[in-house]
């Protein structure tokens, strides 16, 4: 139904998009995964690999453009022109241009397959082959405190007594 209306998913975090035609996807039951990973120099941006599987098969290629939109840290931003969108090439084992537009914070990019992408800011005398390749890791901050754990510790002794006294008052009535 989706494809016969020309409808796209998107698929969208705090940090970055992804626009699928619902007209490229496969007739099947699809998982579709966006996986932060570890920051790396020059990226103005989160890094994400967005990965699409149905029925143990890795879609990557496509036959029509899939939209990437990554929030930039604009404090990071020192020429807005040399922010574009790349991709890491699995085979040469670097980094290379997809292109895009920089706009309201925003690098934007259309594409033809899924990989791992980020927005990057290159000079032209930078040497994009020096840029780390993305590596898996990415923590959450630690942001977690006992608060919580106090609340749930308090609403179980309320629980526990409240059981308790109504059992005493129970057993109290019969005599």
């Amino acid at each position: 139904m989706l494809k016969e209306k020309g409808n796209t998913i998107i698929i969208k975090n705090n940090d970055a998009e992804l626009h699928i035609p619902a007209s490229v996807l496969p007739d099947e039951d699809i998982s579709i995964k966006v996986k932060r990973l570890k920051d790396i120099q020059s990226a103005v941006s989160a890094v994400y690999d967005f990965t699409i599987t149905g029925n143990g098969k890795v879609y990557h290629q496509f036959d029509q453009p899939l939209t990437v939109k990554f929030k930039v840290d604009s404090r990071e931003v020192k020429n807005q022109k040399d922010v574009k969108v790349y991709y890491y090439n699995e085979v040469k084992k670097e980094w290379e241009l997809v292109g895009g537009k920089y706009k309201d914070g925003h690098a934007v990019a259309t594409t033809n397959h899924l990989s791992t992408y980020a927005a990057l800011e290159i000079v032209s005398s930078d040497d994009i082959s020096k840029i780390s390749q993305p590596e898996e890791g990415y923590e959450l901050p630690d942001t977690a405190t006992n608060s919580y754990n106090l609340f749930l510790l308090g609403l179980l002794l309320i629980a526990s007594s409240g059981t308790v006294l109504f059992l005493k008052r129970r057993k109290g009535s019969h005599y």
